[in-house]
Order: C-alpha cells, then sequence, then structure tokens
C-alpha cells in the first residue's frame, strides 16, 4: 500500500493508522523514501540519507508491534536525522550551521569547516 496519499498524512493520523494495523512502519517508510527520492534533488532538504537504516527501523518497529511493545509517539524515526551523531557520518550541526565531521576527519579532534 506504497502510496503518496501517505505522506499527506499528520503525524497523529499516521501513528493512529499504525497502531491500528491499517498500515506498516515499513509501509510509510518506503512511501517517503519514495518522496524524497522524487522531491529531494530539487529542494536538497536531505544531506545524508540513509535508507536501508531507516527500513531497519521501520521493519524493528513493526516487530515491536506485533510483540505488542509500546513504541512511544516517535519510535520510527529514531536516529534517522543527520542533525544527531551517528558513527562514521558528518552530522549537521544545528547551532553553528557547520558540518561537524569528528569522526571521520578528526580521529577526536573538531574540524569545522
Amino acid at each position: 500500500m506504497v502510496t503518496p496519499e501517505i505522506c499527506g498524512w499528520t503525524a497523529t493520523e499516521m501513528a493512529r493508522r499504525i497502531r491500528d494495523r491499517e498500515v506498516s512502519c515499513l509501509e510509510v517508510m518506503e512511501a517517503h523514501l519514495q518522496q524524497i527520492e522524487q522531491v529531494n534533488p530539487t529542494v536538497n532538504a536531505i544531506i545524508t540519507l540513509l535508507p536501508e537504516r531507516a527500513l531497519e527501523g521501520a521493519r524493528e518497529a513493526d516487530a515491536a508491534i506485533a510483540r505488542g511493545d509500546d513504541l512511544g509517539p516517535l519510535r520510527a524515526n529514531q536516529g534517522n536525522q543527520d542533525n544527531v551523531r551517528v558513527p562514521n557520518l558528518c552530522k549537521r550541526d544545528s547551532q553553528r550551521g557547520w558540518p561537524d565531521c569528528r569522526a571521520i576527519a578528526g580521529g577526536g579532534r573538531d574540524h569545522h569547516w
């Protein structure tokens, strides 16, 4: 059921539909990845896209739902933003607005350019 319609849902509606099992986390993630693929070349809003990690997180969330675990409101989105530290990836430093590539370039030293 991967449709562009999914990307138009509010976060509240998306959470409800996932909770009610009308749609899976994987379907939601696939729809958003398709949207990103179509739009990002024009808007360049996403610096580091990690689709495999995002899909893995969605599958893990679906498995947790199947077990009856409580995911909380933003479970499927954890770790999929480039404004948080991810080992061996540059991140966007939201305070200074510069890439911070300590893990890659600096071996622990700050490198800002």
